[in-house]
């Protein structure tokens, strides 16, 4: 009977714990970036052909919350003049599902954006203006040329055409 090394035993045990170690830190980095469930965010305009569509998941109709409270709030815009590199970011405010179904983002020159079928329980989502595949937390407008620019005004807009959350870009 032949004897196992024990330097052997020590990398195999080694490799048993980097594993465990590596599987444990990637699912609490993924469990706060699961920030909505997706019905079909699908391929945004200016995707390229052939990209695969995001599978469907129901998703119920959630009720537009009151007025009165703040749910949503512009960040700011990151990379501003640069089509690729332009990023909106918006805040999810408060507790609970979000559904972003039909809502907007518009700028000063009525540029809109629409949001695709969307629920968000929390966290950020970014609307990059160039092309891409939606993945979570990252939409993709399509545009060919940026549109933000400094001292302009961002509207975020509910299904119903309520403003929702306004701010000036710096």
């Amino acid at each position: 009977m032949k004897v196992i090394p024990r330097s052997l035993l020590f990398i195999f045990l080694n490799i048993l714990v980097t594993v465990a170690t590596v599987a444990i830190l990637w699912l609490a980095w993924i469990r706060p970036q699961q920030l909505a469930i997706i019905k079909e965010l699908g391929p945004s305009r200016g995707t390229p052909p052939g990209t695969p569509e995001i599978p469907a998941v129901v998703i119920p109709t959630p009720t537009l919350p009151s007025l009165d409270v703040e749910v949503i709030e512009v960040k700011g815009v990151t990379g501003m003049g640069v089509v690729s590199m332009e990023v909106l970011t918006l805040e999810r405010v408060g507790n609970g599902d979000l559904g972003l179904t039909g809502w907007q983002v518009m700028d000063e020159d009525n540029h809109v954006f629409t949001f695709p079928e969307l629920l968000v329980q929390g966290g950020s989502i970014r609307i990059h203006s160039g092309a891409g595949r939606n993945t979570l937390p990252d939409l993709y407008w399509g545009l060919s040329e940026p549109i933000w620019q400094s001292g302009e005004m961002v509207t975020v807009i509910d299904s119903a055409g309520n403003v929702r959350a306004r701010a000036r870009l710096p």
